[in-house]
Parts: C-alpha cells; sequence; structure tokens
C-alpha cells in the first residue's frame, strides 16, 4: 500500500519536472488553465475527435500532454475523468457549451455597438 502511494507521488513528480522542463521552450507568457480539469479534459478530447491536429493522426496522450505542459496543468487519469463525462445525464458537453454561449454573447455585443 506504501509502496503503491509513493510509487504515484514518484510519477506525480516525474511528470512535473517534465512538464516544466517542456514549458520552459514554449514561447509563450505565463499561461495557466484557470478553469476546472474536466473542463480542460473536455476539451482535449474535442481536439482529438475533431481531427484538426496532424489531420487526426495525433494520440489523444500527446494532446493532454500538451495541455498539461502549456497550461501548467496536471490532469491526472484524464481516461477515467473521460468517462465520468461520457455518464452526465444533462450536459455532456458542458464547456464546449460555454465556449459557444461565451463567443455568441461577445458578438452579439459587437454587432449592437456596430449598430
Amino acid at each position: 500500500m506504501l509502496r503503491i502511494y509513493l510509487n504515484k507521488k514518484l510519477n506525480r513528480l516525474e511528470k512535473q519536472i517534465i512538464i516544466d522542463k517542456n514549458r520552459e521552450l514554449l514561447p509563450v507568457g505565463n499561461m495557466k488553465w484557470t478553469g476546472s480539469k474536466v473542463s480542460a479534459v473536455e476539451f482535449g478530447y474535442a481536439l482529438h475527435t475533431s481531427l484538426t491536429i496532424n489531420r487526426g493522426n495525433t494520440d489523444i496522450k500527446d494532446i493532454m500532454q500538451f495541455i498539461e505542459i502549456f497550461f501548467n496543468i496536471d490532469l491526472g487519469d484524464y481516461y477515467r475523468t473521460y468517462i465520468a463525462i461520457r455518464r452526465r445525464k444533462k450536459d455532456r458537453t458542458e464547456f464546449l457549451n460555454s465556449l459557444i454561449d461565451g463567443l455568441i454573447k461577445k458578438w452579439t455585443m459587437i454587432m449592437k455597438m456596430d449598430s
């Protein structure tokens, strides 16, 4: 039991070191994901299923690792989170719908200002 716990902690630490090293190579400022981990996972799977990265020839693991590095977030067991998202009863694409709603509101405001 203790060995499993320590191995998980060690894996997390090693993963964070890799994320920090790769993050230094990115030519961006200090971008940090401030939404929930569930939203980040939903975003990653949406990118994967849309086939818009490398014409769909990208593994979900690579997309999730990129999100972790770029946005400085540890997604943990993202597959388990994905299963929970799939089991949602009310709104399976809650985060994506919030993105759409926000964009439509922005366009509506701009159109009102232009009138």
